[in-house]
């Protein structure tokens, strides 16, 4: 089995002896990782990701196989259109997200991409209780008292559904212009659970949207630092969002993932077996992963057994 490779490699503290990583750099570690195409990950500045999708769209060895919707910022050179969440309740939020996205969009049909995945931005009523959560995660006390955990998500529930509504506005538009392009959107479980979309939000989206190029995205080590925290369980996460063309499979210990297979707390290996066999599978490393890492990563999530017929 063949293993994309998410840009997040690129980020890593290098040695000097290394250099700083150019266009060049970037697609030889990539095929010393023997990664047999690449995802284009928030991160990359301007002036890396500029030159590299022209050396890649030359070059057909290593293929662009995905785009990151947050790096239409770079691509436009506007790095404030990052911060804007197209679930914004904010008109002029939601349209800077929408410009990213669009602009990420052309990002991908300029590097022969097949596809742009999303993030649809948070619940803002429950973004101030983030951190405390996040403290208590961290002490290790969500293990013995799950009730805060399972407080914040009722409250983040119960103040989505408008939010919701402005995803719906933003992925119809998007949608039309993905479809102009032969591309597909992609909806990402999110990290942090007070974003969207849920399970069950992905399903009325899935819903409303039926018909468009539209399908989830699993990030396991996304779905895994959900569940630690008690939010939402990870079989549900798995079993939403697992039917898509893509999975970004790795292992992951409470925040850190993507690590290679074996190195956390994931049985990545039943999650592999769950997949459909047309989905591409893709390791985005953690960026303080060394290089001979990121390859053993790669490594192991393309000799994961999957499941046949």
């Amino acid at each position: 089995m063949s293993c994309l490779l998410g840009t997040t490699f690129a980020l890593r503290q290098r040695d000097p002896a290394e250099g700083l990583p150019n266009a060049d750099l970037v697609r030889d570690e990539a095929m010393r990782c023997e990664a047999t195409g690449l995802l284009l990950c928030e991160g990359l500045p301007p002036e890396l990701l500029v030159p590299l999708v022209a050396q890649l769209r030359r070059d057909t060895t290593l293929p662009i196989v995905a785009v990151d919707g947050q790096l239409g910022a770079s691509w436009r050179g506007r790095p404030q259109l990052a911060r804007a969440c197209l679930g914004s309740l904010d008109r002029d939020e939601a349209r800077a997200a929408l410009e990213r996205s669009l602009a990420a969009l052309e990002l991908a049909a300029e590097g022969g991409a097949q596809a742009v995945w999303l993030r649809l931005g948070e619940v803002a009523a429950v973004a101030a209780r983030w951190d405390g959560l996040r403290r208590r995660f961290l002490r290790g006390e969500l293990l013995s008292d799950p009730e805060p955990a399972q407080a914040l998500m009722q409250q983040r529930c119960a103040a989505a559904a408008p939010h919701l509504g402005a995803c719906l506005r933003g992925l119809e538009r998007l949608a039309r212009a993905a479809e102009q392009r032969g591309l597909q959107l992609l909806v990402r479980n999110p990290r942090r659970a007070l974003e969207l979309p849920t399970p069950a939000e992905l399903s009325v989206l899935r819903l409303e949207l039926a018909g468009a190029p539209l399908s989830p995205l699993l990030d396991v080590p996304a779905a895994h630092l959900g569940s630690a925290m008690r939010l939402v369980p990870l079989r549900e996460t798995i079993t939403a969002f697992c039917d898509g063309p893509l999975c970004l499979l790795g292992d992951a210990c409470g925040a850190l993932g993507a690590l290679p297979p074996g190195q956390g707390e994931v049985d990545v290996a039943a999650v592999a077996r769950a997949l459909p066999t047309h989905t591409q599978v893709a390791f985005v490393p953690w960026p303080g992963l060394h290089l001979s890492e990121v390859a053993l990563g790669c490594q192991r999530v393309a000799s994961l057994p999957r499941r046949t017929g």
